[in-house]
């Protein structure tokens, strides 16, 4: 295996949930994996036990309020609360890798400062993500 480095800046991504896209509706979208610590310490230097749970995932993503579009990401959330749906992320949109989820909708924020694009901070409770991978030729 090759060790060159072949990342590049983000600049263009896909977010779908369902079969809509809505990519113009998101500024920022990245899955967040969580694993638990537990550790039990005895009463002498050596008796100690450490374990660690498998990973459960977030999304966590900042989404445009966007309320006079009915087909707005924002509206689709809100009227969709609660709801499972499936959602395909590609970090690069003219890229070949993406991945995969389910996660459950929430509600988004509605409103915020005056003068300003009004944004909201997002965390979807997700399965984990399944990525797709090139081929390497």
């Amino acid at each position: 295996m090759e060790n060159i480095p072949t990342a590049r800046m983000q600049k263009f991504i896909t977010v779908t949930i369902g079969a809509d896209s809505f990519s113009g509706h998101v500024s920022a979208c990245s899955y967040v994996p969580a694993a638990t610590v537990s550790t039990w310490v005895g009463g002498s230097p050596d008796a100690s036990l450490s374990s660690t749970s498998s990973s459960t995932w977030t999304v966590a993503m900042a989404v445009l309020q966007d309320w006079e579009n009915a087909g707005s990401l924002s509206n689709f959330l809100l009227a969709n609360e609660g709801l499972v749906a499936t959602l395909t992320y590609k970090p690069h949109a003219d890229g070949v890798f993406e991945v995969i989820s389910e996660i459950t909708i929430v509600a988004p924020t509605i409103g915020g400062a005056v003068n300003a694009f009004n944004e909201s901070a997002m965390t979807f409770g997700s399965t984990k993500p399944i990525p797709t991978f090139p081929i390497a030729v």
